[in-house]
């Protein structure tokens, strides 16, 4: 009876927690921000360098289509990434065009005009320096 009551109130612990770390990255305001530029490339995985008499020895290789994504936004232009096994990338994602985005502190969230959202993680920003963009401290 009371490993019961103590396992209920461990599930309710951990399923407030989980709610309240999802809300935290819910809290992020929807912004607009222009795509820069769309660069794309294919990366075999795993690198293979060689090694040993026997070609049957070497690890089986995929594709991986990688799309590099930058994205002007109110005062900096954050480069994402996005990988995928298929060579298909969402058209919404042409140069000059705008998308609805909320920016977190690792990632950036898209929300596509099909209704799909799309998350891909920030490989670098970089920190507009325009008037009016001063870095506050």
């Amino acid at each position: 009876m009371k490993a019961s009551f103590v396992l209920g109130v461990l599930a309710c612990v951990a399923g407030s927690a989980a709610m309240f770390a999802k809300s935290q990255n819910l809290s992020a305001v929807i912004q607009p921000v222009t795509v820069v530029s769309v660069q794309s490339r294919v990366e075999q995985q795993p690198s293979y360098s060689g090694g040993g008499d026997n070609p049957a020895d070497a690890p089986l290789r995929s594709e991986v289509y990688s799309y590099d994504v930058a994205v002007h936004s109110d005062c900096a232009t954050l480069k994402t990434r996005y990988q995928s096994p298929y060579d298909y990338f969402p058209s919404a994602f042409s140069p000059n065009a705008q998308i609805p985005a909320r920016i977190t502190r690792h990632e950036v969230d898209f929300e596509l005009p099909s209704g799909r959202e799309m998350k891909m993680p920030i490989v670098s920003r970089k920190r507009s320096l325009s008037p009016g963009c001063e870095v506050q401290r």
